[in-house]
């Protein structure tokens, strides 16, 4: 299994893609935080397109 492989269907490709697109953001000494809060945009927006894949309680 290569490291592209899904290794699971509970989010779509492209969410995971993006997802794996803002773990990859690499932090600086001027914005420690930069990887997290492009995970946290992602996770945000996809809150907004795909609610019902997250729970009410998860809710920011």
């Amino acid at each position: 299994m290569t490291t592209n492989e899904l290794t699971h269907a509970l989010l779509p490709a492209e969410a995971i893609a993006r997802l794996q697109r803002a773990a990859r953001v690499e932090p600086s000494a001027a914005h420690p935080d930069k990887r997290m809060r492009a995970i946290d945009t992602v996770t945000e927006g996809l809150r907004r397109e795909l609610p019902s894949l997250f729970r009410e309680d998860d809710a920011a």
